[in-house]
């Protein structure tokens, strides 16, 4: 007869913070990267500023 295979299984209270601390980890990491993806294509799309137009631009002096 086959008898059943009993496995124990001991975690550490530990390593549930580990694995807390791991997934907060992940998903602040994917917040940042999506902040900075967020404001790189928003800057794309509306820029930082508009040029100044020719008639109003100031004098450049001579190099």
């Amino acid at each position: 007869m086959n008898e059943p295979t009993i496995i124990l299984l001991y975690i550490d209270p530990g390593a549930a913070g580990f694995i807390i601390v791991t997934v907060l980890g992940f998903m602040a990491a994917i917040g940042y990267t999506a902040r900075a993806y967020f404001y790189r294509i928003k800057q794309q799309i509306f820029g930082k500023g508009r040029p100044a137009p020719e008639d109003d631009a100031p004098p450049q002096p001579d190099a």
